[in-house]
């Protein structure tokens, strides 16, 4: 009798553990992605007015092409490109649920600075293919594809740089660490060190409970993602390779940030070698709001260090 209760409690922990790692790998792949209106809310609650209202006029206005480009996994990239100056470009990398729509307000801080614009929309979001997200395990390669594209169609002596938010920052970072360094700057905004560890962080916020149940529910959902997506959370562990690259880097980051710590951002930094690198701290701004609550420091910010890195 002991051992069926024994054997009951057992099996009810590993399907409460499979069940919460099956919510978790479903939340990971298929996150529920943000409606244009959504995301013109939150510029709206954040923006200052006068700023969005420059922004959006301005973006409404400006012509833009739009294109596609196949991905090496078969699916179809969907572009946008403004040209301002067609000997420097900047690619653009939005957040995990939005879209290359949201960026609309780097495209304003480039267009400033008489750089012209990429902007992408990641596998699964958006106009862009692919049924799953997968933090930058794919979506480096993608993003390699793009650059490639635009090298080909501008000629190698063209300026390259790429900027991005949260989950495109840390894309960014991991194309520039393990695929190639070959962009001529990199603009990291709130990015994620070590993907693993952020997941961790975010169930440790939800789920109060023992670390080894906790490393048990990462261990279980990592097995899932592998047999069935074949993506593996370990793998994108931009910290471990940040020190290959040596093209400059400035690190962008709110000290508010309430979403990726900011901490992440502080330990790419210190583990980049190279030294062409920069961090800014902006007094507030939460999760990617950097730019909304201060747009002139922004700019400023990103300014000076092409000023400083970048040569026309």
């Amino acid at each position: 009798m002991l051992l069926i209760i024994i054997f009951s409690i057992i099996g009810i922990f590993i399907l409460i553990i499979l069940y919460l790692s099956c919510y978790l790998v479903n939340n990971i792949v298929y996150n529920k992605k943000k409606s244009n209106e959504d995301l013109e809310d939150y510029n709206k609650k954040t923006f200052q007015s006068d700023w969005l209202l420059k922004i959006n006029s301005w973006y409404e206005q400006v012509e833009k092409k739009y294109y596609s480009v196949k991905s090496d996994y078969g699916y179809m990239i969907d572009c946008y490109e403004i040209v301002n100056n067609p000997n420097k470009y900047v690619v653009l990398l939005h957040g995990v649920t939005t879209n290359k729509e949201f960026v609309k307000k780097f495209a304003y801080l480039y267009k400033q600075l008489d750089y012209s614009i990429i902007a992408l929309d990641h596998r699964s979001h958006g106009k862009s293919g692919g049924s799953t997200i997968t933090y930058g395990y794919y979506e480096k390669y993608d993003l390699l594809k793009i650059i490639t594209h635009l090298k080909e169609q501008k000629g190698s002596d063209c300026i390259i740089g790429l900027h991005g938010e949260s989950m495109g920052a840390s894309i960014l970072l991991a194309y520039a660490s393990m695929v190639e360094d070959g962009c001529k700057f990199y603009i990291a905004d709130c990015p994620y060190s070590d993907f693993a560890k952020q997941i961790k962080n975010n169930v440790t916020k939800k789920i109060n409970t023992l670390e080894f149940i906790t490393s048990l529910i990462m261990e279980t959902t990592n097995v899932i993602l592998k047999l069935l997506f074949s993506f593996d959370i370990k793998g994108i562990n931009i910290v471990n390779n940040i020190s290959k690259v040596k093209n400059p880097i400035l690190f962008l980051n709110a000290k508010d940030d309430d979403y990726i710590d900011p901490a992440m951002t502080s330990e790419l930094y210190n583990n980049c070698i190279g030294e062409n690198k920069e961090i800014h701290w902006f007094k507030t701004g939460f999760h990617a709001g950097s730019f909304s609550y201060q747009p002139e420091e922004y700019i400023e910010t990103v300014k000076k260090f092409l000023e400083k890195y970048i040569e026309d």
